[in-house]
């Protein structure tokens, strides 16, 4: 069945009967993923996946058909489950292997996708089918297109069936007996291979088959499986199938009902005020006291019985660098602007945007520009609603006119959406058991009058009320639950964990009132002396008290945070690096010849570069830092092991982070800094770019000035490098040699995969011992190979040095190899690589023949345009080529 016939038969069908008839499709192929095309290779069931991505990967395609049939069934309006499903089945589509799987990939992905856009158009529907169809069609195992035909029979008559009826019905009443008997085969192989994986994946198997024998949905139900909270899908595919399982087996569950509300945003924006504000209190003209890192206060406005946390965060840029310590995703986030800031409003409104989708994902944002009374405030909307779909809207108030008769109707409509969102977050709550809920309680009771939780008492508090030990949804469950909820606050990591911290408020109060202190060294005693010195009172009138032995935790915390690291001459002594000068200390300047010289790295932030990114880089190799060459922006590092110097540096004006390296061992030592900072980076969500200086010594060229700098993507060139290209074309279009680069910024041997046309020119492979080179088809190797495993079909070239046109030629031939043409084209294709072939063989001449260079260069231009394959890099190339032997195009 191909898609144009589908699509065209279902003009007219509703869309919730699409949704389901896209949702059917995929469930009949999903046992095609344990399908092996290859049985002779003996692997592992899902080998397409890694090992440890596996149980990952299983669970979003098993959500993604889930997803489907819920919005199939419900047969109304549900976008946020819509983008679920999509963002699920595209990440477990994109992991699909390239043999006969990939179809029941385009399956899934397509009927989630149905769910999301069948409400658009029928197209998508008929995507699922058609690929499940090619799915069966293409492993010759049975006949499924018959099944598919049947149903689109049914769906198109005069009456048709309901979608939750047409889902609640058999999904293979047309196979006959063998072949369903092969069918079941099929399946056997699949779920005996996902209950192998121990993540407990039974009860999808059952909802699996439940589905298979058409028993009806019941959607009250079905939402157990697609709304279990984030907190408990942070925890694994394990914990998030035991969550679903205790909620099936228990009637007495009860919800939390508390929800999170995180006001972010500048100091003196006005956060504190319209807290205020929305607890229908004055807000006082002028400043009000600087919140101390976050303020915490209960509001029971939200209505549903919630109970809203609002969190307060401090503005102050030197306390930004923490947010990345309390900032959740199950929450709503309310930005607030000044109408009156001299940053311009939509920067921002960027940089705090970035700091919700770095750290709470895609948690609603709620935009409030405060002051509205003395200015206006002006945003993009248009431009920010699409780069960051989470934002709910923009709304201009007044924080200190809430009350008057011109400004409350705008306070009075933000406040209806406000309530609006929270009632909405607070649908995916964590539900607990009785016994659980008996702990949570117990644990609320002692917060009320204790900063701390010792451990034995939490243990003691589990047993008490039979909390158990054993299984996924065991006391240590529990214990995460309760810290992502903000209740316990728990780090393992810690010397310090005799004690949980029951109080959020004395520990942000302690950190940030380091930080405030602005002291770049401090002392166990400077860190008591600062927290002792008045009386602290939180959000609920409980006095904080801070003891010598307890403040110790504020240090350890802070280290945990990466916030500071030990003196490395003083015993007792902390430092601290946000707080160090923002200038270069003058010590710092034998490091800056490394700038000139050596290696040189960095990375280009599109809109945000975090606060805590150079802060935890110092902290992390502080044992490095070279006669205390460090200051707020960079630091200087000695690694005599290697043996090499770096320097790092941040701008966060021109969002880059620098890394200089120079010496012997600067290749390991820039990999060494370079996995640090993907290890910080891989934490949050961050557009960025990654760029490698190019030395100009690896051009053959004379550079048009020896102060300009050549950049060049890191990733593009280490592709250059595995592909055993041999040079490397620079945005400024300078030729580097890229055996130059090799040993020196990237490692000296790649494993090179092989397969088509192509050329590894220049390039030498050795010590391949421990490493799988693999080259087949017709392809020309200039240069030295020692011991290949396996070589078909390979000409052997040990010319080294080439002409330019002899170089571009190559390019060309390489670029058109690379090219995919339908098979309809192929021809073309051929037609092409003659062409490049003779242009090729041309360019090895003394005397290439200019007529036949001209006309090869010619018709590869004509052929492409006329097939309509925009290629622009083998535009530029067959453009060069025409410069280089000498005519014009």
């Amino acid at each position: 069945m191909d898609r144009e016939e589908i699509e065209e038969r279902l003009r007219g069908v509703s869309r919730e009967l699409c949704v389901a008839f896209a949702a059917r499709a995929a469930l009949r192929v999903l046992p095609l993923l344990a399908f092996d095309p290859k049985p002779e290779l003996q692997r592992d069931a899902f080998w397409y996946w890694q090992d440890e991505e596996k149980d990952q990967y299983l669970l979003t395609v098993l959500r993604a058909n889930a997803i489907a049939v819920f919005v199939g069934s419900e047969g109304r309006a549900n976008s946020e489950l819509w983008r679920a499903a999509d963002s699920d089945a595209a990440f477990a589509a994109a992991s699909y292997p390239s043999y006969t799987s990939d179809a029941a990939a385009d399956a899934t992905y397509a009927a989630a996708d149905a769910a999301y856009a069948a409400f658009v158009s029928h197209a998508v529907a008929s995507d699922a089918v058609a690929s499940a169809s090619d799915a069966y069609k293409h492993n010759k195992i049975l006949n499924i297109a018959k099944n598919f035909d049947s149903d689109l029979a049914l769906i198109t008559s005069k009456k048709p069936p309901s979608p939750q009826n047409f889902l609640h019905s058999p999904l293979f009443s047309a196979l006959s007996k063998d072949e369903l008997q092969a069918w079941q085969e099929l399946w056997e192989a699949f779920s005996t291979a996902a209950r192998a994986r121990n993540a407990q994946f039974d009860i999808w198997l059952d909802w699996y088959q439940a589905r298979v024998r058409g028993e009806s949905i019941s959607l009250d139900a079905q939402r157990l499986w697609l709304d279990y909270p984030r907190e408990v899908a942070a925890q694994g595919p394990a914990a998030v199938n035991a969550y679903i399982a205790s909620q099936l087996q228990q009637t007495a569950l009860q919800p939390l009902n508390r929800v999170r509300s995180i006001f972010i945003g500048y100091g003196e924006a006005g956060k504190t005020s319209l807290i205020r504000a929305l607890h229908e209190e004055d807000v006082v003209q002028g400043k009000e006291a600087m919140t101390p890192g976050i303020e915490i206060r209960e509001w029971q406005g939200a209505g549903n019985g919630l109970t809203t946390h609002f969190w307060d965060f401090g503005g102050q840029v030197v306390a930004h660098a923490t947010h990345q310590f309390f900032l959740r995703s199950s929450c709503l986030y309310v930005l607030v602007l000044s109408a009156r800031g001299e940053i311009n409003a939509n920067e921002q409104a960027e940089y705090w945007l970035q700091h919700v989708q770095t750290y709470g994902e895609a948690a609603p944002v709620m935009i409030v520009g405060n002051k509205c009374d003395q200015a206006s405030l002006h945003l993009d909307m248009a431009s920010l609603t699409s780069k960051y779909p989470n934002i709910v809207g923009f709304y201009p108030l007044s924080c200190t006119q809430a009350a008057s008769e011109q400004f409350k109707h705008k306070f009075a409509a933000f406040r209806t959406e406000f309530c609006a969102q929270l009632r909405a977050v607070g649908t995916c709550q964590v539900k607990f058991s009785t016994a659980q809920f008996q702990v949570l309680q117990a644990v609320r009771e002692l917060s009320a009058v204790h900063s701390f939780l010792p451990r034995e008492k939490f243990e003691e508090l589990c047993v008490q009320h039979r909390v158990s030990d054993e299984g996924i949804l065991n006391r240590a469950w529990l214990l995460d639950i309760l810290d992502k909820l903000g209740i316990i606050i728990h780090f393992p990591q810690m010397r310090l964990t005799d004690d949980y911290v029951l109080n959020p408020r004395w520990l942000t109060y302690g950190v940030y009132t380091v930080i405030y202190a602005e002291q770049a060294y401090v002392s166990e005693e400077m860190v008591y002396a600062l927290l002792s010195k008045e009386k602290i009172v939180d959000e609920q009138g409980r006095q904080l008290s801070y003891t010598r032995s307890k403040c110790r935790v504020i240090v350890d915390a802070m280290q945990r945070f990466k916030l500071c690291y030990p003196h490395p001459s003083k015993e007792g002594e902390w430092i601290i690096p946000s707080n160090l000068p923002t200038d270069m200390p003058a010590s710092a300047q034998d490091f800056t010849v490394l700038k000139a010289a050596g290696l040189a790295y960095k990375v280009k932030f599109a809109s945000f570069l975090p606060r805590h990114l150079m802060p935890q880089m110092i902290v992390e190799h502080h044992a490095a830092i070279l006669a205390n060459v460090v200051w707020q922006n960079g630091v200087g590092l000695d690694m005599p092991s290697l043996p090499a110097r770096a320097m790092l540096q941040v701008d966060y004006q021109s969002r880059e982070l620098c890394i200089w390296v120079q010496g012997a061992g600067a290749r390991d030592c820039l990999a060494i800094l370079r996995m640090a900072l993907r290890a910080i980076l891989d934490k949050v969500k961050l557009d960025y770019t990654e760029f490698i200086r190019l030395p100009s010594k690896a051009t053959r060229h004379a550079m048009p000035s020896m102060t300009l700098e050549d950049w060049a993507d890191f990733e593009h060139v280490e592709q250059h490098l595995k592909q055993g290209m041999p040079t490397f074309l620079s945005a400024k279009g300078m030729r580097y040699q890229l055996d130059d680069l090799r040993g020196q910024v990237f490692p000296e041997n790649y494993q090179i995969v092989i397969n088509g046309n192509a050329n590894i020119i220049n390039g030498e492979v050795e010590n391949v011992s421990n490493q799988s080179i693999k080259i087949s088809g017709n392809s020309t190797i200039h240069g030295s190979v020692v011991a290949a495993e396996k070589m078909e079909n390979v000409q052997f070239n040990t010319q080294t040095n080439i002409s330019p046109q002899q170089q571009i030629a190559q390019d060309i031939f390489k670029e058109i190899s690379a090219l995919q043409f339908p098979p309809e084209k192929q021809e073309d294709k051929n037609y092409l690589l003659n062409k490049a072939q003779v242009l090729l063989d041309e360019s090895k001449k003394e005397k290439p023949g200019l007529r036949d260079v001209k006309n090869s260069v010619q018709e590869i231009r004509g052929v492409l345009e006329e097939v309509g394959v925009a290629v622009p890099v083998v535009t530029g190339l067959l453009a060069q080529a025409a410069a280089l032997f000498g005519f014009s195009l």
